[in-house]
């Protein structure tokens, strides 16, 4: 199995990530998906799990910048009240829009985890970049019609990889 799609850890949601480990491990960046990962899809505002993320990223002194492939307008509109940065139209899985942040935001990658729902975007895009990652489920099962059919590929690749046991938390 290529190891560009394997997530560094697993969580259902972004809600029981336990940053309070990751910050023992000294991370100090959260570049984060926005669609079903901080909300569900096409949600205005974030949603209880989401904040629950954020005040522990705060709590634990963790910046968290949302990454998305959407428009700007959508992006603005989540991030400008939470005052996040972000990157739209990331075009995950490449990788030239997320590392011109990375280096315009002095961000380090050796203390940076990626979050996301998506396999063959967040994940693939982290493990190109050379940053751990972890993978959790969609918010909701709403999406655009292009990511629905990566889901079934996507969840055929969830399977593998739980049957392998290669989906954990942080240990």
């Amino acid at each position: 199995m290529r190891t560009r799609i394997i997530p560094t850890y697993y969580y259902k949601s972004v809600d029981l990530i336990e940053v309070d480990k990751l910050a023992k491990l000294g991370y100090k960046y959260a570049l984060v998906d926005l669609d079903n990962t901080l909300t569900g899809f096409h949600h205005a505002h974030i949603n209880s799990k989401g904040q629950k993320f954020l005040d522990a990223c705060k709590k634990y002194d963790i910046q968290v910048f949302v990454v998305s492939n959407n428009k700007e307008s959508r992006v603005k509109e989540f991030c400008d009240p939470l005052n996040l940065k972000y990157i739209f139209h990331s075009e995950k899985p490449f990788t030239l829009k997320i590392n011109h942040f990375i280096k315009r935001n002095n961000i380090d990658k050796n203390k940076t985890i990626a979050i996301g729902d998506q396999i063959f975007t967040d994940i693939y895009a982290a493990n190109c970049l050379r940053i751990k990652s972890i993978l959790v489920e969609p918010v909701q099962s709403k999406d655009l019609i292009l990511t629905m059919i990566n889901r079934l590929r996507d969840k055929k690749i969830r399977k593998i990889l739980k049957d392998k046991g290669l989906l954990k938390g942080i240990e």
